[in-house]
C-alpha cells in the first residue's frame, strides 16, 4: 500500500482547497499547516503557507459581478410617457425589462400617483331601492 494515496490534505480538501499532502498523522493525510493545528504547535512564520497560497490563487480567480446599469435618461423619459398613457407599473417593467421597484421609484420620483391601470371601470347601478346599505335601511 502506498504511503500517500491520497496526495491532497483532507482538511484542505474539506475547506475546497488543493493542498498537497506532506504528513500522514494516523491515517489522515495532512499538509504541514495542519500538522500544525492538530499537534498544538505555533503555525510556520517563514514565508507563505501552501494554505494561504490556496486561498489567495482562489479569491484571485473569482470574478467580480458588474454593477447593474443606471437607467439613462431616454428609458426614463419613455416609462413616464407609458405611466402618462395609462399603463400599469407591471405593464410597464415588463415591456422595458426592469424590475416593478425600479419602474415605481422613477413614477413616484416624477410626482405620479396613478398610472390608470388600464380601462376604468363603469359605475354600479343603484337599482330601485337605492344604495345596499343595512345600516342606512334600518334608520328610516
Amino acid at each position: 500500500m502506498a504511503p500517500f494515496s491520497d496526495p491532497l490534505c483532507r482538511d484542505c480538501r474539506d475547506l475546497q482547497l488543493e493542498v498537497k499532502a506532506t504528513r500522514l498523522i494516523g491515517r489522515t493525510p495532512v499538509c504541514d499547516e495542519h500538522m500544525r493545528k492538530r499537534l498544538g504547535m505555533p503555525p510556520e512564520t517563514r514565508g507563505i503557507s501552501p494554505v494561504a497560497a490556496a486561498r489567495a490563487a482562489i479569491e484571485t480567480t473569482k470574478e467580480e459581478k458588474a454593477m447593474p446599469k443606471r437607467t439613462d435618461e431616454g428609458t426614463r423619459a419613455k416609462i413616464l410617457e407609458d405611466h402618462a398613457a395609462g399603463m400599469g407599473i407591471n405593464a410597464i417593467a415588463t415591456k422595458h425589462g426592469m424590475a416593478w421597484g425600479t419602474v415605481n421609484a422613477i413614477v413616484k420620483a416624477n410626482g405620479g400617483k396613478h398610472g390608470g391601470g388600464g380601462v376604468p371601470k363603469a359605475p354600479r347601478p343603484l337599482g330601485a331601492a337605492g344604495p345596499r346599505n343595512l345600516c342606512s335601511a334600518a334608520r328610516l
